[in-house]
């Protein structure tokens, strides 16, 4: 019944993210035509049907592509790539990824939380798989900060410099 249960949940998580992703795109000024059918396509994704997490983390990864090349597109988005430092909207998601994942941990703890037991992401040694799930549909916000940011035309590329192939702050 547990395992149920976590499936459940771990469905419940990625539909809220996935839900909060579409809610992003509705909220863009002018919408164009691809913009209409992303949020069109991302609402044809049922978890209902996945047998596993390994299906519902696939649903996830596709309607992350989906999202991000459609909420990005005015911003030269090529994909996303954590970690990997490779361009310099991919370093201010980690970034902004990185104060929620510690912001969500320090809550989670307040409330005597176990940091390591989640539902979504697997246990694995020394992952704070409990932050990771909760983490996944409050990305939103900084996907949203980061657009604003371009928007407003608060990201200049002087800020930033490459070395390794990866971009840095200066």
């Amino acid at each position: 019944a547990s395992g149920v249960r976590n499936l459940f949940i771990a469905e419940m998580l990625i539909r809220q993210k996935i839900d909060n992703q579409i809610a992003l795109i509705k909220n863009v000024r002018h919408l164009a035509a691809d913009d209409k059918h992303a949020v069109q396509f991302l609402n044809t994704f049922d978890l209902e049907k996945a047998e596993n997490i390994h299906e519902i983390m696939g649903v996830e990864g596709n309607a992350s592509r989906i999202f991000f090349a459609t909420y990005f597109r005015t911003m030269d988005w090529k994909r996303r790539e954590p970690r990997c430092k490779r361009d310099i909207y991919n370093l201010l998601l980690d970034i902004g990824y990185t104060y929620l994942f510690h912001f969500v941990e320090a809550m989670l703890t307040l409330y005597g939380f176990d940091l390591y037991c989640g539902v979504l992401h697997s246990f694995f040694y020394q992952r704070k798989s409990l932050v990771c799930d909760i983490v996944e549909p409050f990305r939103c916000i900084i996907d949203q900060r980061l657009r604003k940011a371009y928007n407003l035309g608060q990201i200049h590329t002087d800020d930033f410099f490459v070395q390794n192939m990866q971009y840095h702050l200066q």
